[in-house]
């Protein structure tokens, strides 16, 4: 922070306020650069005005979520504020892990937080911690803020319950993950699609076929796992019923069948499945186009691959590198060593 502006929080002005919420919501829309972002900061120092706790929650938001203020920035204004109130605590833990990919920092700003701060979490700081135990796979923390939640009396709020699921579930730790969720007072959607995404993660094919018969809604996301872990266990015929019952197809579903015809060797319909797909007018990723290049590379057949490869390039996935890794194998195992040699020398990154 410039010594002009650092200097400004030891003044104890009484200018009448020049800024007030509807002026400091309109100069932030306005705010393009870290030299206008600082000089409404500077108003704001000046005029007291961000000793209002509202206020200053806007701009703490405002500058965490902006590409051209540095973090350290926010950190910096984050430490002068009198008693941040928990919108803005759980805004700079959530900074820390969805911008800055720091699941460890959150954690220890959640500690600082229970230490510092008079005000107590709320229903939005359990789910911002959950997801960074997940993220670091650590149970042993998660359980810690699970025993957090139940003290605060959180454990009853749907949306911090379906993301303990998601915790024991990430952790393999499907017993606690199902306590979870067969406890909750309310179930909604994202209940049942977590927990049966924890099945499908560690392969129980008889759990996730009981959650998914016993869904009061069997959405595409739900149909759309079902035929990843079904394909995954060579279950095709249970895959393309399933494939087939869906109403309201979507590019996963395409891909997800697509990828249990080839992981269990039938190329020849993965292929078919693929150009029935671009004939349904379905866009498609690098995923799918991966598992129809492998398709063409277990059959030997160099020229489908190649107009596959050419509707990559069409649609601007050709640089990924799982994809081109996909294309050198394809080419290299067809005997097209040219054209192997030429993607090889073009990639940007080479996977050793």
């Amino acid at each position: 922070m410039p010594l002009v502006m650092k200097s400004c929080w030891n003044l104890r002005l009484t200018l009448k306020p020049t800024i007030n919420l509807s002026i400091l919501d309109t100069q932030l829309k306005q705010c393009q650069c870290l030299k206008q972002f600082n000089q409404i900061l500077s108003q704001m120092i000046l005029t007291g005005f961000i000793t209002d706790t509202y206020a200053a929650s806007r701009l703490i938001n405002f500058s965490t979520h902006s590409t051209f203020v540095p973090f350290h920035h926010s950190l910096r204004i984050f430490n002068h504020l009198h008693n941040p109130n928990t919108f803005i605590w759980n805004t700079i833990i959530r900074a820390h892990l969805e911008l800055h990919n720091s699941p460890h920092q959150a954690l220890n700003f959640y500690k600082l937080f229970l230490f510092e701060n008079a005000n107590i979490p709320d229903n939005y700081t359990y789910p911002i911690l959950l997801r960074s135990c997940a993220a670091r796979v650590s149970q042993f923390e998660g359980k810690e803020i699970h025993n957090h939640i139940v003290k605060f009396g959180f454990d009853s709020d749907v949306y911090v319950r379906n993301t303990l699921i998601n915790l024991y579930a990430v952790c393999g730790n499907m017993v606690s993950a199902r306590e979870v969720f067969e406890e909750s007072p309310v179930l909604d959607l994202v209940s049942w699609n977590t927990l049966l995404a924890g099945y499908v993660q560690v392969g129980d094919v008889e759990e996730a076929e009981c959650v998914y018969g016993r869904m009061p809604e069997r959405n595409t996301i739900a149909s759309n796992s079902m035929i990843v872990l079904l394909g995954r266990k060579g279950l095709v015929a249970k895959a393309r019923q399933l494939f087939y019952g869906i109403q309201g197809k979507d590019m996963v579903s395409w891909s997800a069948m697509i990828s249990c015809y080839e992981q269990n060797g039938m190329c020849e319909e993965a292929l078919v499945l693929f150009v029935d797909m671009n004939a349904n007018g379905v866009m498609v990723d690098e995923v799918v186009v991966v598992s129809a290049i492998s398709a063409c590379a277990r059959l030997s057949v160099a020229w489908t691959g190649k107009s596959i490869h050419g509707l990559a390039a069409k649609v601007g996935i050709e640089a990924y590198v799982s994809l081109q890794n996909a294309l050198i194998h394809l080419y290299s195992s067809c005997g097209e060593i040219l054209d192997a040699q030429k993607l090889f020398n073009g990639a940007n990154y080479r996977e050793f």
